[in-house]
């Protein structure tokens, strides 16, 4: 792992049917999260993924300028990041954290 290196979070969602446009636009590139994230320095963008076999799942991918900014924001945001995590909890049926990448 290497803090200076571009960094990638990712989450991946099945989300159910009935929510699938609130999900869209809450954690899409334009969404709550992303404009959360952005209030932080070193964010860079959001995007997201719909998978074209199963419409519930979607992959996030928030890209930072290194795993150290994103740890800056995390300890400087975090009641308003669990307050939109709670909020956004309705919408889907199960989430995994998958990883945290440095981007090559």
């Amino acid at each position: 792992m290497n803090d200076d290196k571009m960094y990638a979070y990712i989450w991946e969602f099945i989300v159910k049917s009935e929510y699938k446009l609130r999900f869209e636009e809450e954690y899409g590139p334009a969404g709550r999260w992303a404009q959360l994230f952005g209030k932080a320095e070193g964010y860079i963008r959001t995007e997201l993924f719909h998978d074209n076999l199963n419409p519930q799942k979607y992959i996030t991918i928030d890209y930072w300028k290194s795993r150290r900014y994103k740890n800056d924001f995390l300890l400087k945001f975090s009641d308003e990041y669990k307050m939109l995590d709670s909020e956004c909890s309705e919408f889907t049926e199960s989430e995994r954290y998958i990883g945290e990448f440095d981007v090559t």
